[in-house]
């Protein structure tokens, strides 16, 4: 339940800040997406 809870918690703030950085940072994106993969494979562990 509460690892339900982390999820959704990171996929909306990843959706915010890749919406803020995408306006601002376009080149910084793929830094962006590598610290969302890392994240979610410390999660599955």
């Amino acid at each position: 339940m509460q690892g339900r809870l982390v999820m959704l918690f990171l996929q909306e703030s990843y959706t915010y800040t890749v919406f803020f950085l995408h306006k601002r940072y376009r080149r910084k994106e793929k830094t962006v997406f590598a610290s969302q993969t890392l994240a979610i494979a410390a999660l599955l562990r």
